[in-house]
């Protein structure tokens, strides 16, 4: 496979490997354009469905296919903001979707629901 970040193709015609220029490198700060988090949408559906069903092959998103119907039944359920779980959309300033947080209940010691 060639270098990373040399923008030269993988030998067995894998994935490619990109250089991107000096200016647009993470140099760990932050955006300077604010994200806000919110609901998700419907409108975010068919975008979240691609998440599912699309995405390449690595070490990232790598949980595996999944039914392209399960996040509308959920938004469906209880617009993914359960008791238990959760989503919500990580927006730009626009509003348009940039990505998703998630969380889950985790039991870590006592019974459920104790102070």
């Amino acid at each position: 496979m060639a270098p990373r970040g040399s923008g030269a193709a993988a030998p067995s015609g894998g994935l490619r490997a990109i250089a991107l220029p000096a200016s647009s490198r993470n140099d760990g700060r932050m955006p300077d354009e604010p994200i806000r988090l919110r609901p998700i949408e419907e409108a975010d559906l068919d975008i979240l469905r691609r998440f599912d069903t699309d995405h390449p092959p690595g070490p990232y998103l790598s949980s595996g296919f999944r039914s392209p119907h399960i996040r509308r039944r959920r938004w469906e359920e209880d617009g993914w903001l359960g008791r238990d779980s959760g989503q919500l959309a990580v927006a730009r300033p626009d509003g348009t979707l940039a990505g998703i947080v998630a969380w889950r209940r985790i039991q870590t010691a006592g019974r459920r629901g104790a102070a």
